[in-house]
């Protein structure tokens, strides 16, 4: 039994490292090889693909699904579409990351000491409170610098990576169970180092 353990997780360890490769790939040639106005609606075009994700947190099948996720994921592209030439305006900017961090700082006590179910009009407003300013975030990373915006995807890829052999291998005390099952203390240590 350990050996087909070890087989489907040696698989899914080379699936990952090869989509690893091909996705080093595309970003390389999205952020230093394409004209800037492709590499920013590049960017734009992976947080609405986070907004199709999240419109599928929102409605299920039995909600179809797949037309809740197109109307979240038009609203975040308008929103994005409406922001794209504003967010160059640093007190935007700041006025956007202010109001996440109090989102974030809110939704981490939550999650922790509040830990209920959601009200979908609340999901709705959570996923533009973490999509919009992650779009923000990296879209004036890379008008800065594009390889300011690389190294950082490489410090979050790398921190997911440790988190996730280490959390694999040594993995006992759970971080939050009730939250997410799979994530440990060891985890986190790992992400950390």
């Amino acid at each position: 039994m350990a050996i087909l353990a070890n087989r489907s997780y040696d698989k899914m360890l080379k699936q990952r490292f090869f989509t690893a490769v091909i996705a080093l790939i595309v970003v390389g040639l999205i952020l230093f090889v394409a004209p800037p106005i492709v590499a920013r609606w590049m960017i734009a075009l992976l947080l609405l693909a986070g907004a199709w994700e999240w419109g599928g947190l929102i409605y299920t099948k039995q909600d179809n699904g797949s037309k809740g996720s197109m109307l979240y994921t038009g609203i975040c592209f308008l929103m994005i579409a409406g922001l794209f030439s504003q967010v160059t305006e640093t007190e935007l900017a700041q006025f956007i990351f202010q109001i996440a961090l109090v989102w974030w700082s809110a939704a981490l006590v939550w999650m922790f000491f509040f830990s209920t179910p959601i009200p979908r009009a609340l999901v709705w407003i959570c996923g533009f409170l973490v999509l919009i300013p992650a779009w923000v975030a990296l879209d004036l990373l890379y008008r800065h610098d594009p390889t300011l915006l690389a190294f950082s995807l490489l410090v979050v890829w790398g921190a997911d990576i440790g988190a996730y052999f280490v959390g694999k291998r040594f993995g006992s005390i759970k971080l939050a169970p009730n939250i997410s099952p799979g994530k440990s203390w060891e985890g986190v240590l790992g992400g950390l180092t």
